[in-house]
């Protein structure tokens, strides 16, 4: 799920619903906020923390207004992160090139290279940003670059993504990579993806 930015009843209803599945952690895939302040973030979590699960939050570029790229980081973390679970890592990667002014730095992709490289720490990976490199708030100019390393790692099935507003499911490259974009929460639904080795499947859940 993403974009809950402003839309904390329907936030509040999504809790509930979440707390309701059999998950393991739930993404909140970037615009956390509307305006990047401290209120918003904090309003935010004070909602996502009933959650009986945990919650792992993406940077979106609502969120990098003023100061939210710090508080950001001192609620959350580094902009670019992962994790490991029964040897799937996912990649929790800043592609908000707008907001950078279209620098070729934002995503990194020589982060992103690194982090999937083959070791004996993952057997899969799955990358999760907020905005989608097909969306012209991504920096264009590597969009080529950031497919290439999905496609070269041979280990990606899936790249999940918000930004949109609206739910979408494509394979845009033809190479086998399904992008899944996640609704904003006023359209009252989210994503349930079970992942099995290198397989997965989702259903929609309305609320």
């Amino acid at each position: 799920m993403g974009d809950s930015q402003r839309f904390y009843d329907e936030l509040e209803d999504f809790v509930q619903s979440a707390n309701q599945q059999r998950a393991d952690f739930v993404f909140l895939n970037g615009d956390i906020t509307d305006f990047g302040i401290k209120d918003e973030y904090e309003w935010i979590h004070d909602i996502m923390k009933k959650l009986t699960i945990p919650y792992v939050a993406v940077i979106g570029n609502h969120d990098l207004s003023g100061n939210g790229e710090e508080i950001f980081e001192k609620m959350y973390g580094p902009l670019n992160n992962y994790f490991v679970v029964n040897r799937h890592k996912f990649i929790l990667l800043n592609t908000n090139g707008r907001e950078y002014h279209f620098n070729k730095k934002i995503p990194d992709i020589s982060w992103l290279q690194e982090q999937l490289t083959s070791n004996d720490t993952f057997d899969h990976a799955t990358v999760v940003s907020h905005i989608p490199p097909f969306d012209s708030d991504f920096d264009l100019s590597l969009e080529h670059d950031y497919v290439a390393a999905l496609q070269s790692s041979e280990k990606v099935k899936l790249s999940l993504h918000a930004h949109k507003h609206t739910f979408k499911d494509t394979i845009p490259y033809s190479d086998g990579i399904r992008y899944l974009v996640s609704t904003s929460m006023d359209e009252r639904m989210y994503l349930i993806i079970k992942i099995y080795g290198d397989q997965y499947e989702y259903k929609k859940v309305y609320f």
